[in-house]
Parts: structure tokens; sequence; C-alpha cells
């Protein structure tokens, strides 16, 4: 079992006509637990592995900030939990990998994980959230406790 963090930070954008401004910038973090369970394939203390990945969704922080001196687009500052009603919590996805381990315990590795399912729930899959799924690089280091 992982707890994995994904998201996405705002590029700082400025959109300016004239003397109006409207200014995005801030981060937006997901947490899960996720399941791997992957197959691994060992070749002289090199690895590979693959196989299918199970998360789950434990909450969404964002840290979103919004500036605006534009009538009808308001300023905000956001820097708390999100409401999961409109995504989907549950994922499954897929883990490809690669990695190195000693005869004497310790290893190094590097994965590739991506979802199958949306992130959105059809309701929400509008703008930038339609057809939006996770996908993330790992890099670990571990110990195998005991002999190989």
């Amino acid at each position: 079992m992982l707890y994995s963090q994904k998201g996405y930070k705002n590029s700082d954008s400025e959109f300016a006509i004239g003397s109006y401004k409207v200014k995005r910038s801030g981060s937006v973090n997901y947490n899960y637990l996720e399941l791997p369970i992957l197959a691994k394939i060992n070749a002289d203390g090199l690895f590979f592995e693959a196989g299918p990945q199970f998360g789950y969704l434990l909450n969404i922080k964002d840290k979103t900030k919004q500036e605006s001196n534009i009538p009808g687009i308001p300023s905000y500052d956001v820097s708390s939990a999100q409401n999961l009603d409109n995504v989907n919590r549950f994922e499954l996805g897929y883990a490809v990998g690669l990695g190195y381990q000693a005869d004497s315990g310790p290893m190094i590795g590097l994965r590739y994980n991506g979802a199958f399912t949306d992130f959105a729930k059809d309701a929400y899959q509008n703008g930038s959230y339609k057809n939006a799924r996770n996908s993330a690089f790992q890099l670990y280091v571990g110990y195998l406790l005991g002999s190989k």
C-alpha cells in the first residue's frame, strides 16, 4: 500500500485589458492510497516490473489564488479541502518500472503509473476536466530485509 500525492501547479498567468487584470496562481494536490500489484522480473540485480494499480482518493487540497479588478470576476484565495462529489474516488490504472537491487538489500527504482479511469464524473466533465486522467513518475529507494 502506498500513499501518493498527485496534482498540478497553476502556471502563474495574468490576463490584462487596459487597466483591468486577472492573475491566477497556486496549486492543487490530490492525496491517494494506492495498491500496485506488480509482476517483477529480476536479471542479476536489474529488475523490471509491471501490473495493475488501484487507487482511492482521500482528499483534495486546493491552494489557488485569483486576483481581479474586473467587475463580475471575483478575487479569491482558496486554502482548503475540496468537495469530492464531482470526482471519481476509485481509480484503476497501471504501473511499469525498472530498478536495481543489490544482493545486500538496498534498491532504487523508477516507476511510471497512469490511470484508465477518468478523474471527473460525467456531470463535471466540461472544460479542463474532460477526459482528465492522472499519471505520475515515482522515484523510490528501499531496503529488502532478509535474503534475495
